[in-house]
């Protein structure tokens, strides 16, 4: 099924508006980060740190956030978690991170925890981030996502290395969007889902990112649905 190519360009008009990419991050569904790296980095990083921008915890805003670094669908270590706003009922901003480090690193910031980053600085071409939580829920603005590497100078300080990793992708639940039921495949059942969505308020019809429900958050559903999945 073919989207008229007029629905595109509207698109293209009402996200260049659009400063916004907010994403809700729920216990259903977690953020996926992935990236590449180049091998070879020097000198040789022993933090990873990942940033997620300010955020909003939303009510009853309690529970953990937890973290996994992985390399070509293999874990990296244990997951890494924190309950930095797990006690609050309401609406927060917090700066959150996750710190994955190697047992040299001397950083402490954000949520450390110890992990084999050889293979991922040695040679492994990509690797991702997962952010699950299990209460609540957390909004993270895309754009505001980054992640950087280098060699830790003290508890809250690195020297970041030259060459940094880029994020290739960065979804909320699944990495198509138009598979609106999470079936597998584009029907005529993702539609109804997703209208069934909007009309009930339902955070995930925010297709743009843009904080509200309009008409441009269902064109940017029939762009990706005609823009088909991976």
């Amino acid at each position: 099924m073919k989207i008229a190519t007029t629905a595109a360009l509207l698109l293209a008009t009402a996200t260049a508006s659009q400063a916004d990419n907010v994403r809700r991050i729920t216990p259903d569904d977690p953020m996926t980060i992935r990236f590449r790296v180049d091998p070879g980095v020097t000198p040789t990083p022993d933090t990873l740190v990942v940033h997620l921008g300010t955020t909003i915890a939303g009510d009853p805003g309690t529970g953990t956030r937890f973290a996994f670094l992985r390399e070509n669908g293999r874990s990296l270590g244990d997951a890494q978690s924190t309950d930095a706003f797990g006690d609050v009922v309401g609406e927060i901003e917090l700066n959150p991170g996750v710190t994955f480090r190697t047992a040299s690193s001397p950083y402490m910031l954000l949520d450390p925890g110890e992990v084999d980053l050889t293979d991922l600085i040695a040679g492994t071409e990509f690797g991702s981030i997962r952010i699950d939580i299990t209460t609540g829920f957390l909004e993270v603005d895309l754009d505001d996502v980054r992640i950087e590497w280098g060699v830790a100078t003290g508890v809250n300080a690195i020297d970041p290395a030259a060459l940094q990793p880029e994020i290739t992708e960065i979804f909320v639940g699944s990495p198509c969007y138009a598979d609106f039921d999470r079936s597998g495949e584009l029907d005529v059942f993702d539609f109804l889902a997703y209208l069934t969505a909007f009309q009930l308020g339902d955070y995930r019809a925010d297709c743009d990112g843009c904080g509200s429900l309009d008409i441009f958050d269902y064109l940017c559903f029939l762009t990706s649905f005609d823009r088909g999945c991976p």
